[in-house]
C-alpha cells in the first residue's frame, strides 16, 4: 500500500510539472467573455481593492457593485482562506456587461478579472438582491483562485504569470469545490442563498428515499445514463455537510493550507475529510448523505399528511422534466427537456401521452395563454446578430388558431420578460429590466407591440412575474432586500405580502385571485392568494411546482423516481393532478418560514468567525469618482509569460481544433485587454543549433474583436532566411518534367497573415443559426522567379540522364502572397446531454484560394463543404454525413486546398492528383452505458462505437486522358469517455480506430506505403 501511494505521488508530481506547459499548448483556454457593441464608451471607478470598468452613464449601478464587492471582501475570507487582493498587488478589474442577456458572473485568472453580467435573473431569482448575491459568490471565487500564489506555488507564478494560478485551480480546487464553496458562502453570509432554496437539492430527496445511494464517484463525476445534479448542488451538499455535520467551518481554509504546503500529497481532499470526520472517506461520505436524508425525512413528517394525487404523465426511462403546463384551446401544452431531449414544446393528452410539437428556447419564461386572442405567449432572449454581449428579450407568441406552430415576435427591441395577457385581451403586461439597473412595469399592444403604459418600480423593489386579476389589478412577485413578496399595481405600487426570505415563482391568475409556488416549508408548494388571504393548496413529499387549473382539478409537476427489482427504472419531473376538493386550502402565515438546519448552522459559523451581517451592511466604502476609460491605453495588458518561445495557430485555437505548438529557447508574453476584445502574444526565439543564418526569430499575434469585423494578424520574423524559388524544365524525346528549386536569400524571412471575418448569429427557439464570411491574406518576402530555365536531357549509361543547359525564358520576380475567401453557414438544433450529435442540423462552407500572380503556375482552388445531422434508430444514436467537393483550376501544378483523403489513409497525399475530387463520409454514433473507474485516477462514464465510411472520388476532363479513380476506407472507432483523467478534471476520450482501405487509386504514386488496414489510437481532452 505504501509503495502504491508513492507511485501515485510520483504520477501526480509528473502531471503537476506537465501542467506548467499545458496551458501554453491550450491557447484556446485564454477566456474571452464575448464582444460588447463597438459603440459603447467606457468609464471606470475604483475602491481600495477593485477597479470597476463599466459602460459610460451607468455610474449608479457601478457604484452599487463596487460597494458590495468591498463590503464582502473580508467576510468571504473568514472561512475561505484569502481575502480578495491579499496575495496580489494590482486592483482586481471588474467589468460590468450591462447589455448582455446573460444573468451570471465569472472570475478568470488569465488574465485576472471578474466579469459581471448585470441583468438580474428574470425567471427564477433567489430572494436576494442580485448585486449582493454576485458580490458574495464571485468574491469567494477570487479568494479561491489565490491558492496559486501561496506557499509552494508562489515561485511558479513569478515564472509564468497568471497561467499558473489557473492551472492550480483546475487541479486542486476543481469546479465542484469552487462552486459548492461559493454557494456555501452566499448561504452562510445572507438570509437567503441557494442553500436555503427548496428546489436546489430537491433531486436528492426522492433519490435517497428510493434507495439511490450512488457512491462518491458517481455523484461527483456524473453519469451518461442517469441524471446527476450540477456541480453547484453537489459541491454545496458535500462542503456544507462537512462543515455542519463535523463542525469544521474552516475546512476549506485547512484544505488550501495543506495543498500550499505539500501539493504532491495524494488525494488531499479525501484525506482532509477523513481527518475531520475520524472515519474512512467512504464512511464519512455515506454519513453525510444519511444526515441530509434524516433532516429531509423529519421535515417531511412535519409537513404531512400529503394530498392525494394522480400521476398524469409517466416517469420516463430516461430523465426528463415537464414544466410550465398551460391549458389552451389546443389542449394541455407544456415544455419538456431531458437527458435525450432538448427543450421542446409538447402537447399532453388527457391520458398523459406526450407529443412533441416543435423545438423551443433553452431558457424562456413560463408559458401564458390568452383565450381572447388564442395566443400562447412567452419571453425569449435574442442575442444581437454580431455582438454576443448585447441582447434583447422579446415577447414571442404562437397563434393557436392558425393550426400551425410558427413562432412570431410581438416586440423586437428592449428587455421585456414574463408576459401576462390582460383578461380582455387588450394588452400584454411585462417587466422591463433596463441596462442602468432600473425596472419598469409595462403594457404593450397585442396588435403591434407598441408601448401602452410604463411605470417605474419603487427603489429597491424588483418586479419579477405578473398575474392580471379582477380584484387587485396586476399582482407582482417582487425581490426586495433578502426576500420575495407580492405587490399590487393599479396605478400605484402597494404591498400585499411582506417580503420573506423564501422564493416565489410560477405566479399566474386563478379563478379567484392568484396562485404561486413558494418554498416556505422547505420544499416548493402551491399557494393561493385572494382578498388579502394566503392559503396553502398543496402538501407533497417532494414539492409541487408549475400549477395550472384543468377543469375541476389542479395540475402540477413533481420530482419522482420509479424503481423495480431494486433498480432505477425511470426518473424526472412529471405531471400530477389533484381534484380541487382534495386540495388542502389551509390559511397560512407567509412570515412563518422553515429554517433549514444546515443553512442556519452555516450562518452561525460565519457569525462566530466575525462575519456579522449587520456590520457588513453598515460599512462605509470609499469609492473614487468616475473617470474615462481609454480602450487604446489598455489595449496590451500582459498577464502571462514563459521562458520559451511558444508557437501556435490562432485560427485553430479559435475554432477549438487541435493546437499544434512548438517550443524553443526564448520568451513569450501573452496579453489580453480588460474587455476581452484584444488578445495575442509577443515572442522572441533563438536557435543556436540552427545550421542556417538568422537564428533569431520574433512572432506577434494580434486579435481584435471590438470592431464589427474581427481582425486577426500574425507576423513572424526571422528564424530562417527568405527563400528564392525558380522553375526548371527538363526536356527529352520521351520525358518532359518541370521542377521547382529553392535557395536562400541574404535577408531574414518575414511572414504574415491578416484575416478578417464577420461572425453573425441569428439563433432562436432551440436552433443555432449563423453565417460567417471570411477573407484571409498571406504575405511573405520569399521571392518567386517566374522565369523558366530549360535543360535538355542527354541519355547516359544504363538509362540515366544528364541535364544540358539550353536557355532561359525570362519573366518577372514576384513576392509570395495568397488570398483566400470563404463563407460558412449553419442551422443546428441544440444537443441533448446524452447524445453525441444534435438530432437535426445542416451546415455548409464555400471557399476559394489562390496564389496571387502565380495562378498559371499553381492552381487556384475552390471547395464546397456540407454536413448534416440526422436521428439514429434509437433516441441516443445519431448520424453525421459530410461531403466536400474540391476543384483545382487549370495550372502547371495542382494544389489541394483542403484534405480529401479517407481517414484510413493517414500516410498518403492527394496534392495535385486530380482537378476534381469529392469526398463523402458517414458516421453513426452508438453510445452505451459503461461505468467504472480506478479511484480518483479516472472515471469512465460511457463508451461510444462509431462505425464510419469514407469515399473519395477523382474525375478528370477529357483532355487529361486519364481515368477516374476512387479511394475508400471503412471501419469503426471505439472510445471510452472519461469524466477525469489522472486528477485532471477534463472530459477525455481514449480508444482506438480501425479502418480497411481500398479503391482503384491505391496504385497511385504516394500510396505505395499505405496498408490495406489502418489502426490508430484516439486521445482527446476537452480543455
Amino acid at each position: 500500500m505504501k509503495k502504491e501511494t508513492e507511485i501515485l505521488r510520483n504520477l501526480r508530481l509528473a502531471l503537476c510539472l506537465a501542467l506548467l506547459v499545458l496551458p501554453f499548448r491550450a491557447q484556446a483556454q485564454f477566456s474571452t467573455p464575448g464582444d460588447n457593441p463597438a459603440r459603447v464608451r467606457w468609464s471606470q471607478l475604483e475602491t481600495e481593492h477593485f477597479r470597476v470598468v463599466y459602460p459610460r452613464g451607468m455610474d449608479s449601478l457601478a457604484t452599487v457593485y463596487a460597494g458590495n464587492l468591498s463590503k464582502y471582501r473580508i467576510p468571504v475570507s473568514r472561512t475561505g482562506t484569502y481575502a480578495p487582493g491579499e496575495l496580489y498587488r494590482a486592483k482586481m478589474p471588474v467589468i460590468l456587461h450591462n447589455f448582455s442577456g446573460i444573468s451570471n458572473a465569472s472570475v478568470t485568472w488569465a488574465p485576472r478579472r471578474m466579469d459581471i453580467y448585470s441583468l438580474p435573473d428574470p425567471y427564477d431569482p433567489e430572494p436576494m438582491v442580485w448585486e449582493k448575491s454576485l458580490a458574495i459568490h464571485e468574491s469567494r471565487h477570487v479568494s479561491q483562485m489565490q491558492l496559486g500564489y501561496d506557499g509552494f506555488f508562489r515561485p511558479f507564478h513569478w515564472l509564468v504569470g497568471d497561467l499558473f494560478p489557473s492551472a492550480v485551480a483546475a487541479i486542486y480546487a476543481n469546479r465542484f469545490l469552487m462552486e459548492g464553496d461559493a454557494v456555501v458562502a452566499e448561504t452562510g453570509l445572507s438570509a437567503s442563498g441557494r442553500g436555503r432554496s427548496g428546489d436546489f437539492l430537491n433531486y436528492y430527496m426522492p433519490a435517497f428515499d428510493n434507495g439511490d445511494w450512488r457512491n462518491w464517484y458517481r455523484w461527483r463525476y456524473g453519469s451518461w445514463r442517469h441524471y446527476t445534479p450540477d456541480q453547484y448542488a453537489f459541491g454545496y451538499l458535500m462542503l456544507a455537510g462537512v462543515r455542519v455535520f463535523y463542525d469544521d467551518p474552516l475546512f476549506m481554509d485547512n484544505y488550501y493550507g495543506r495543498i500550499s504546503r505539500n501539493p504532491l500529497r495524494y488525494d488531499t481532499f479525501r484525506r482532509n475529510i477523513s481527518r475531520v470526520s475520524g472515519k474512512r472517506f467512504n464512511d464519512a461520505f455515506e454519513e453525510i448523505l444519511q444526515n441530509y436524508h434524516s433532516i429531509w425525512s423529519e421535515n417531511a413528517a412535519r409537513r404531512g399528511p400529503f394530498i392525494d394525487s394522480r400521476q398524469l404523465t409517466a416517469i420516463p426511462s430516461w430523465y426528463e422534466e415537464i414544466d410550465s403546463p398551460e391549458m389552451t384551446s389546443a389542449g394541455l401544452l407544456a415544455l419538456r427537456s431531458g437527458m435525450v431531449n432538448t427543450r421542446s414544446l409538447v402537447a399532453i393528452s388527457p391520458e398523459g401521452e406526450v407529443r412533441e410539437l416543435r423545438p423551443f428556447a433553452a431558457t424562456s419564461s413560463d408559458l401564458a395563454y390568452d383565450s381572447v386572442t388564442d395566443r400562447l405567449y412567452w419571453s425569449e432572449t435574442f442575442r444581437d446578430e454580431r455582438w454576443a454581449l448585447e441582447a434583447s428579450s422579446r415577447i414571442c407568441f404562437i397563434d393557436l388558431s392558425s393550426g400551425k406552430w410558427n413562432v412570431r415576435c410581438l416586440t423586437q427591441k428592449g428587455r421585456l420578460f414574463n408576459p401576462c395577457p390582460s383578461p380582455d385581451g387588450s394588452a400584454v403586461a411585462a417587466v422591463e429590466y433596463r441596462p442602468d439597473g432600473s425596472c419598469r412595469l409595462v403594457t404593450i399592444s397585442p396588435e403591434d407591440g407598441s408601448l401602452l403604459s410604463a411605470a417605474v418600480a419603487p427603489s429597491g423593489v424588483r418586479p419579477v412575474k405578473i398575474a392580471w386579476t379582477d380584484d387587485e389589478g396586476m399582482v407582482l412577485s417582487v425581490v426586495k432586500g433578502d426576500g420575495m413578496g407580492l405587490y399590487a399595481f393599479d396605478g400605484e405600487f402597494r404591498e400585499l405580502l411582506s417580503p420573506a426570505p423564501v422564493q416565489i415563482s410560477a405566479l399566474k391568475p386563478a379563478p379567484e385571485g392568484v396562485v404561486f409556488v413558494s418554498d416556505r416549508t422547505g420544499v416548493d408548494e402551491v399557494y393561493g392568494f385572494s382578498r388579502g388571504e394566503l392559503r396553502q393548496l398543496t402538501a407533497t413529499r417532494y414539492g409541487a411546482d408549475d400549477p395550472v387549473f384543468v377543469g375541476d382539478s389542479l395540475c402540477y409537476t413533481m420530482q419522482g423516481a420509479r424503481f423495480g427489482n431494486g433498480r432505477r427504472k425511470g426518473e424526472g419531473r412529471s405531471l400530477y393532478v389533484t381534484r380541487l376538493e382534495d386540495l388542502r386550502s389551509a390559511p397560512v402565515d407567509f412570515s412563518s418560514v422553515y429554517r433549514d438546519p444546515v443553512a442556519e448552522t452555516l450562518s452561525r459559523q460565519e457569525r462566530l468567525q466575525g462575519g456579522e451581517q449587520d456590520r457588513t451592511e453598515q460599512m462605509v466604502v470609499e469609492i473614487s469618482g468616475p473617470r474615462n476609460y481609454s480602450k487604446a491605453a489598455h489595449l496590451f495588458r500582459f498577464h502571462s509569460w514563459c521562458p520559451l518561445k511558444i508557437d501556435y495557430d490562432n485560427f485553430s485555437a479559435i475554432n477549438m481544433d487541435v493546437v499544434n505548438s512548438l517550443a524553443g529557447l526564448g520568451v513569450t508574453a501573452f496579453y489580453q485587454n480588460d474587455l476581452g476584445t484584444a488578445y495575442g502574444s509577443f515572442a522572441y526565439g533563438y536557435s543556436p543549433w540552427s545550421k542556417v543564418a538568422y537564428p533569431h526569430s520574433g512572432q506577434v499575434r494580434f486579435n481584435y474583436t471590438g470592431l464589427y469585423p474581427v481582425i486577426e494578424a500574425d507576423l513572424d520574423f526571422g528564424g530562417r532566411p527568405a527563400y528564392y524559388y525558380r522553375r526548371y524544365a527538363f526536356d527529352s524525346e520521351d520525358l518532359q518534367v518541370q521542377r521547382v528549386g529553392s535557395a536562400y536569400l541574404e535577408r531574414p524571412s518575414f511572414r504574415s497573415k491578416i484575416q478578417i471575418y464577420l461572425p453573425l448569429s441569428t439563433s432562436s427557439s432551440g436552433w443555432y443559426r449563423g453565417i460567417t464570411p471570411r477573407l484571409s491574406y498571406r504575405f511573405s518576402n520569399d521571392l518567386y522567379d517566374r522565369s523558366l530555365v530549360h535543360f535538355g536531357l542527354d541519355q547516359a549509361l544504363e538509362g540515366s540522364y544528364a541535364p544540358i543547359f539550353q536557355g532561359i525564358e525570362s519573366d518577372r520576380k514576384v513576392l509570395m502572397h495568397s488570398l483566400s475567401a470563404s463563407v460558412t453557414g449553419y442551422m443546428v438544433q441544440a444537443k441533448a446531454p446524452s447524445l453525441e450529435y444534435p438530432r437535426l442540423g445542416v451546415g455548409a462552407e464555400l471557399g476559394f484560394s489562390a496564389r496571387l500572380a502565380l495562378t498559371d503556375i499553381y492552381s487556384a482552388g475552390a471547395y464546397a463543404y456540407m454536413y448534416a445531422y440526422l436521428p439514429g434508430i434509437t433516441r441516443t444514436q445519431g448520424m453525421k454525413f459530410t461531403s466536400i467537393y474540391l476543384h483545382s483550376f487549370g495550372a502547371l501544378f495542382q494544389e489541394s486546398q483542403v484534405n480529401v483523403l479517407p481517414r484510413g489513409f493517414a500516410g498518403g497525399s492527394l496534392s495535385g492528383l486530380a482537378p476534381d475530387m469529392l469526398k463523402c463520409t458517414l458516421d453513426y454514433s452508438i453510445p452505451f452505458r459503461v461505468e467504472f473507474g480506478l479511484g480518483s485516477l479516472f472515471r469512465v462514464t460511457h463508451a461510444v462505437v462509431k462505425p464510419h465510411a469514407d469515399l473519395t472520388l477523382a474525375a478528370f476532363p477529357a483532355s487529361y486522358g486519364q481515368e477516374a479513380w476512387s479511394l475508400y476506407s471503412a471501419g469503426a472507432e471505439f472510445t471510452f469517455r472519461l469524466a477525469n483523467f489522472f486528477w485532471l478534471p477534463f472530459e477525455t476520450s481514449i480508444g482506438f480506430t480501425l479502418d480497411l482501405n481500398g479503391g482503384s487509386g491505391m496504385d497511385l504514386p504516394g500510396f505505395d506505403g499505405v496498408s490495406d488496414v489502418y489502426a490508430g489510437m484516439v486521445f482527446n481532452m476537452k480543455l
